[in-house]
């Protein structure tokens, strides 16, 4: 999961069983300067709480194994609009986690 300002997202990586990995996503990592810090940019104070519980069901998930988690999905958090959405994330055929 993450945060900024007043957005979240949470996702699970699981290439085991078939989704991306963070470099799928992220093919190379953001320099320093293009991340600005919490105490830079500011982030709602209850928002990695709520992200947190979020990560903590998609663990239970995995490890119970009911439901269906969030593997090669986003699930992308508004808190000033109250907005939800899920977004599908491709597998990058190039990258070392796909098998093929």
């Amino acid at each position: 999961g993450a945060v900024h300002k007043f957005e979240g997202i949470v996702t699970v990586f699981h290439p085991a069983q078939g989704g991306p990995c963070l470099r799928c996503l992220h093919p190379s990592p953001p320099s320093a300067e293009d991340c600005g810090s919490c105490a830079e940019v500011g982030v709602l104070g209850v928002l990695p709480g709520l992200v947190g519980i979020y990560q903590s069901l998609e663990a239970l998930k995995l490890i119970a194994g009911f439901g269906k988690p969030l593997i090669g999905r986003i699930l992308a958090l508004d808190t000033l609009s109250g907005d939800q959405r899920k977004i599908q994330l491709p597998v990058d055929k190039g990258c070392a986690c796909n098998p093929c």
